[in-house]
């Protein structure tokens, strides 16, 4: 059974440069005929492209400021656009319990960091496609366990349902 995720590449306007990303929830309502539209005049020059500045004194490019400051720009500047969920510190971990002399490289790592957010995304509309069959309004622990039974693997999802049964159990212990 293969595992359909939801990604595309996004070419930045300006570089040209494709970045690999998974679609989220707002995928139909930030992507209409008119935000097309004004990205095809972006990238033409016909229409200014709004990048938000912090100060009119820290417009300058980022060759220009020191390390110091451009990490202190670049750590605003994510506080401001507000912060992406990441599961890369947990994946590593897993890597380096099972591989201690491998590495793996950024982009890998944004790769399998959407790999798991889509796998996350299709695993959360299974199970409330579940609750909603049984008439429920929340989610149970039997609605993930059937949710993971119908997305994933066979194997997978036996070998899942076996350690998130085990966890449970240390816990309630």
């Amino acid at each position: 059974m293969n595992i359909l995720c939801r990604f595309h590449f996004v070419t930045n306007i300006r570089s040209g440069k494709q970045n690999f990303h998974s679609q989220g929830p707002d995928w139909p309502a930030k992507h209409n005929k008119a935000n097309i539209a004004n990205m095809a005049n972006m990238a033409e020059g016909t229409e200014d492209v709004y990048e938000p500045t912090l100060n009119s004194n820290e417009s300058t490019p980022n060759k220009r400021l020191g390390k110091k400051a451009r990490r202190k720009r670049n750590q605003q500047l994510r506080r401001l656009q507000g912060g992406h969920e990441s599961y890369s510190v947990y994946i590593r971990r897993v890597l380096k319990e099972l591989h201690p002399d491998i590495g793996i490289s950024e982009k890998a790592m944004k790769i399998l960091d959407s790999f798991v957010h889509g796998l996350y995304e299709q695993l959360a509309v299974e199970a409330s496609r579940v609750a909603r069959s049984h008439r429920r309004n929340s989610l149970t622990s039997r609605d993930i366990e059937t949710s993971v039974r119908v997305v994933l693997p066979e194997g997978i999802a036996r070998r899942a349902i076996d350690k998130a049964n085990l966890a449970v159990a240390n816990i309630s212990n």
